[in-house]
């Protein structure tokens, strides 16, 4: 079973998140945002 790094309540909470990251170019907070796990899966949004 994946462990996760770190739990958002809702998915906007952890998309706005990873946003924000981008946006500071803080490479380290988006990281965390990942698991470490062999097999994961992500959904690419886009925005418009």
């Amino acid at each position: 079973m994946p462990r996760f790094v770190r739990l958002f309540e809702t998915a906007a909470d952890t998309l706005n998140a990873h946003y924000q990251a981008v946006a500071e170019g803080n490479i380290d907070s988006v990281m965390a945002l990942w698991i470490d796990e062999e097999l994961a899966t992500s959904v690419r949004t886009v925005r418009t």
